[in-house]
């Protein structure tokens, strides 16, 4: 797994990235790769060059560039990334949970806040490499991971359209309540009236009319499926710190 640090306080980065490397030693399963840097630019001209890390621990009060924004950037790299905001201030919390952080830690970081978040992660990661399933499509069989999913929707002869990131779409022949079985082992997935399963994790908006991803895309949903997501959405969130 590849781990960037980004603080521009060295006071703060090294010993953040020293405790990544203590918590890599307890856990060599994990393979964790560090890079540490000092600026939010060299981090995302790293991510441009190498292609992105697993997991981002960002600093938010950082010169030119702050964390929020860098992690903005990350997201339009991809949505697969995990990342945990340590900083000084709570007041960035509301961002950081619409950019879907896993993890937003108030300084000072102690080891046993920063371990706890990292074991979050990494169960998350494991879950996901675990849990990915295979489907005959009218393509052939196709390998998805749940976190690629942004919504599915019944189609004709009970055909399932399966949204996928990167502007991807698969049609499978399978029920939508048998595909939300294979969904529903990632928490991050909710019914959505009889034609959706929606994966909360992909959505920004939540009205009575519609549901909005972070794709920019809308789907209408039934009136009488509203309360049911809202509260879904409401209750799925980040873990914070303070």
């Amino acid at each position: 797994m590849r781990v960037a640090v980004c603080d521009n306080d060295k006071n703060d980065l090294a010993p953040v990235s020293e405790l990544l490397q203590k918590y890599s030693g307890l856990h060599p399963e994990y393979s964790i790769e560090t890079s540490a840097f000092s600026s939010a630019m060299e981090m995302l001209c790293h991510a441009e060059r190498r292609g992105c890390c697993d997991l981002f621990l960002l600093d938010i009060y950082m010169d030119g560039i702050d964390g929020v924004a860098a992690a903005k950037e990350i997201r339009e790299l991809t949505k697969d990334s995990e990342i945990i905001f340590i900083t000084a201030s709570k007041d960035f919390a509301l961002d950081a949970f619409a950019l879907d952080a896993a993890q937003y830690i108030v300084k000072p970081c102690t080891e046993n806040t920063l371990f706890t978040a990292l074991d979050k992660v990494f169960a998350r990661f494991t879950a996901a490499s675990e849990s990915a399933f295979t489907l005959k499509t009218t393509t052939g069989y196709t390998r998805i991971r749940p976190s690629e999913v942004i919504y599915t929707e019944t189609s004709r002869n009970n055909y399932q359209e399966i949204h996928l990131l990167k502007d991807k779409t698969v049609f499978a022949r399978i029920t939508a309540q048998s595909l939300y079985d294979i969904l529903a082992n990632d928490d991050s997935f909710v019914r959505c009236g009889a034609a959706y399963n929606i994966n909360l994790k992909h959505v920004r908006t939540v009205s009575k009319d519609e549901v909005t991803f972070d794709t920019g895309i809308p789907i209408l949903i039934p009136h009488r499926a509203y309360t049911h997501v809202k509260e879904k959405f409401i209750n799925y969130g980040m873990d914070i710190d303070f």
